[in-house]
C-alpha cells in the first residue's frame, strides 16, 4: 500500500536509514536539499508500507509537463528479490497513470569498476525491463558526473518517447537545481 512519505522531525532518521545506505553520497542531495526539494514539492515522497506496517521501500517522484521521473527508488534490501519492487512499481504506475510516461535513470553498465558492481547494476536494467521500461541509448546524459542511461516506460500513451522529448523532460525534472552538472546530448 502506498502512503505518502511525512516530512517532519522524524526524516532525519528516514534518510539515515535509508537514503544514506541505499545510494552513493555523490548521487542524491545531502539531507537538508532533500528535505528542501520534498517540502518545495518538486518530488513527492511515497512509502510502501506492508501489512504489518512496516517500510518495504520508498519512492521520490517528480511529476510536470506531462511526464513522471523517477527521482529515488528503494525496497529494503531483505525484501528484494520477493515481487515486493515489482508490485510497488505498478503502484506507482497506477499513481502516474495520466502521465505520459515515466523515465528514470540507471547507472550505465560499462562504467562499473568491478564485476560485484557491473552484476548490480545489470540486474537492476532487467528489473526494470521486466516491468516494461526501455533504455534509450540515443541521449548521452550524466548527472552529477555520473554517466547513466534514462528508461522509460509509457503509461497514458501506447509509443515510447523519443529521445528528443527524454532529453527535454530532463532538463525540465532538474531545472530547480541551478549549477548541477547535467549532460543530456542527442547522440
Amino acid at each position: 500500500m502506498l502512503s505518502p512519505l511525512v516530512i517532519d522531525d522524524n526524516f532525519h532518521r528516514f534518510y539515515a536509514e535509508h537514503v544514506a545506505r541505499d545510494f552513493p553520497p555523490d548521487e542524491v542531495p545531502d539531507e537538508k536539499g532533500l528535505r528542501m526539494l520534498l517540502q518545495n514539492r518538486v518530488y513527492d515522497g511515497y512509502l510502501r508500507v506492508g501489512e504489518d506496517g512496516s517500510t518495504e521501500g520508498y519512492a521520490l517522484l517528480g511529476r510536470q509537463h506531462g511526464f513522471a521521473f523517477l527521482f529515488l527508488y528503494a525496497v529494503e534490501p531483505q525484501l528484494r528479490g520477493q515481487g515486493v519492487g515489482s508490485a510497488f512499481m505498478r503502484e506507482l504506475f497506477e499513481l502516474c497513470a495520466d502521465d505520459d510516461f515515466l523515465v528514470l535513470e540507471v547507472e550505465r553498465p560499462e562504467c562499473a569498476e568491478n564485476a560485484d558492481e557491473l552484476a548490480v547494476r545489470e540486474r537492476r536494467i532487467r528489473f526494470y525491463e521486466h516491468l516494461g521500461y526501455e533504455i534509450c541509448r540515443k541521449v548521452d546524459y550524466s548527472v552529477y558526473h555520473v554517466p547513466m542511461w534514462l528508461m522509460a516506460k509509457p503509461l497514458g500513451r501506447a509509443e515510447q518517447p523519443s529521445p528528443a522529448e527524454l532529453a527535454a523532460a530532463m532538463r525540465k525534472a532538474y531545472s530547480h537545481a541551478k549549477g548541477l552538472p547535467l549532460t543530456t546530448n542527442l547522440i
